[in-house]
């Protein structure tokens, strides 16, 4: 639960002790989010809305396809046949990182919980407050009242891990691009696909874009 590719097991009421425990272990345990480098615990922190994410990609061109903040990509020169004629040098070849595995340096666009991981939280790792019934008094305790955080959603009895906003179909880049389909995840954690004339005739929408499409082949560059 420290980060979208874990889960926290589901408490009740009629939790047994050692679920319980199971579950506080996993709670009070102290991290450090790769996102912002600070230190938190998920009792204090879980819902909280404490950090920032670019919920889109980082493309070619350094620009993050969500919100088109630049972030500048490093250059790589493929120069270890000559310094490996150095004795004090290192003969193998390095392994020069992809450029989406380097860590964000511009402040995210979308609010959202710590992250031990570079994947983005999506509304797909929201949790229905039942099932953290058992420990909401411990939270109470140890922080906000879980039903007063940032990320508890009143209409569906959640607690999301990121912001809901509108996709953003009015952006300069957006309306600027040739584009006739959209793929995005909705605020209930549903993939769809939809037309451009589809999706502008329900807009506002909200959700978080996955790929935008012309003529059945995706838009790389924003």
């Amino acid at each position: 639960m420290s980060n979208p590719s874990q889960y926290l097991s589901n408490l009740t009421l009629y939790s047994t002790k050692p679920e319980i425990k199971t579950v506080w272990d996993e709670l009070s345990t102290t991290r450090r989010c790769l996102t912002c480098d600070q230190q938190y615990n998920l009792l204090e922190s879980m819902g909280t809305h404490g950090c920032s994410q670019h919920p889109g990609y980082l493309q070619k061109n350094g620009v993050y396809s969500c919100c088109g903040q630049t972030q500048h990509i490093l250059n790589y020169h493929d120069n270890y046949r000559l310094t490996s004629m150095f004795t004090s040098s290192n003969t193998s070849r390095p392994r020069i990182p992809d450029y989406q595995e380097l860590p964000s340096i511009v402040s995210g666009c979308q609010k959202c919980d710590h992250n031990t991981s570079t994947i983005p939280w999506s509304h797909a790792d929201r949790k229905p407050i039942q099932e953290l019934s058992a420990v909401i008094p411990i939270m109470f305790k140890h922080g906000e009242h879980l039903l007063q955080r940032n990320g508890f959603d009143p209409r569906g009895g959640l607690l999301r891990r990121c912001e809901v906003r509108a996709l953003p179909l009015t952006h300069e880049r957006i309306l600027g691009k040739h584009w006739d389909h959209i793929s995005y995840l909705d605020e209930h954690g549903k993939k769809h696909t939809q037309t451009k004339k589809e999706i502008y005739k329900e807009s506002p929408v909200n959700g978080m874009f996955l790929r935008f499409q012309y003529k059945g082949r995706p838009v790389e560059i924003w």
